[in-house]
């Protein structure tokens, strides 16, 4: 064997490995798989990854144990902050702990603490006929009693009581007459404020009204100062600007 042929075979050998250990190659390239390895494992693709957590913020829990609490909070909200209502989206009864009342007594949970007294001595819910009113500023008050019961006060400046009383209508269903720090019950209201029932000099007396301000007025004109000889009327008594809550 001569000198070039000898080289010539060489030459066929190398190429041959090189081109036989690059279609090897494409080969473990194109599958992923080495061609000498016999297991059977496939990895399965990467999962895909989960959207980035959008973080919403925290609120504290309201302190309200029943409806009726939340709900005298929204209505406080929405009589006088209504833009701030409309913001939160918070309507003027709903559940007492939620985001939308988390967002709004974070804003107003210490202003109204400060300005609304026995808003925690609150137990029943609130009658429809009151949130009715509860916006109406020009024409009702509210205040809380001790005992928890609601009292609505038309604004009026009332003849048979001299300016120095008032008339409450209670969530209780009773009407009060409120003057010099006594509260006296003398009857009971339904209706939505509509009718009422009261004690005139002994006797029962039906009345009837179109709503809770119509229906103080003819309770006005009813009432007489020695329907109680007991009732001690204020020296002094400014309904309007008598906010207690």
């Amino acid at each position: 064997m001569t000198k070039g042929v000898k080289i010539g075979i060489i030459v066929v050998v190398v190429v041959g490995l090189a081109v036989g250990g690059y279609f090897l190659y494409k080969k473990m390239s194109s599958d992923g798989k080495d061609p000498n390895d016999d297991s059977n494992d496939v990895q399965a693709p990467p999962p895909t990854p989960p959207p980035p957590l959008v973080e919403k913020p925290s609120y504290d829990p309201t302190p309200f144990t029943n409806q009726g609490q939340g709900d005298y909070f929204r209505l406080w909200v929405n009589r006088y902050y209504p833009s701030d209502a409309k913001k939160y989206d918070l309507s003027k009864s709903g559940k007492f702990d939620n985001d939308f009342i988390r967002k709004a007594w974070a804003k107003y949970g210490l202003l109204y603490k400060s300005q609304v007294s026995n808003w925690n001595k609150i137990k029943n819910n609130i009658p429809s006929s009151f949130a009715e009113k509860f916006d109406k500023a020009d024409s009702y008050n509210f205040q809380i009693e001790k005992d928890g019961n609601i009292r609505l006060l038309p604004k009026i400046k009332f003849q048979s009581l001299d300016g120095k009383g008032r008339f409450e209508f209670g969530s209780d269903g009773k009407i009060y007459v409120q003057g010099s720090g006594k509260s006296i019950e003398i009857g009971k209201w339904w209706d939505g404020g509509k009718q009422g029932n009261i004690m005139v000099k002994g006797k029962p007396k039906n009345i009837k009204g179109s709503n809770f301000f119509d229906l103080a007025n003819r309770l006005d004109a009813l009432w007489k100062p020695d329907n109680f000889s007991s009732f001690t009327y204020r020296n002094r008594l400014d309904l309007e600007n008598n906010f207690v809550d």
